[in-house]
């Protein structure tokens, strides 16, 4: 299990090693199921995946009304539209660019942020309202404090990374 995001009704995990989405229903006030309840969902023919790789499935984040989820790829840096309920994914059209070393996502808006951890930048794609395609932008967020970026999360209009130092 890599990364993980929350809907109101549930939390979904992704698997680096394997082509498949766990998902965790909750309950009122967010209450945890009995473990016989989490669901193994595959992830569809339209997600790249290489076996013998990793990793391959890695950020995830969910759309506001949580009825799509975004799957970073690290292995093939890209990302994909996935239904959460059916694990069917479309890789995302990102006009030929790629996101080398994709990791954790953020969504703000139609603004999609992808961390890239070896490459120290976090990439802006600006997405169309289907989340289809997108643009990604020529100037990443780049720091000198980078150090193998992971995962990052907002507040505000500020965006927060952690550092691996892998």
């Amino acid at each position: 299990v890599n990364d993980v995001t929350v809907t109101r009704d549930a939390a979904y995990f992704t698997d680096s090693g394997r082509k498949v989405l766990y998902r965790v229903p909750l309950g009122p006030r967010g209450q945890l199921p009995d473990p016989s309840a989490v669901e193994e969902i595959p992830l569809g023919d339209g997600f790249d995946f290489d076996p013998a790789v990793f990793p391959n499935a890695n950020g995830i984040v969910a759309t506001p009304n949580g009825k799509s989820l975004i799957i970073a790829n690290t292995f093939f840096a890209s990302v994909y539209k996935v239904d959460p309920l059916t694990g069917e994914a479309s890789k995302i059209d990102l006009g030929g660019a790629d996101v080398p070393g994709a990791d954790g996502l953020v969504l703000a808006g139609k603004s999609l942020y992808v961390v890239q951890n070896f490459v120290n930048q976090i990439g802006i794609v600006t997405l169309d309202p289907s989340l289809t395609s997108g643009v990604l932008s020529d100037e990443p967020l780049t720091s000198d404090e980078f150090k193998v970026p992971t995962t990052a999360a907002t507040f505000g209009s500020t965006i927060y990374a952690v550092n691996a130092r892998f």
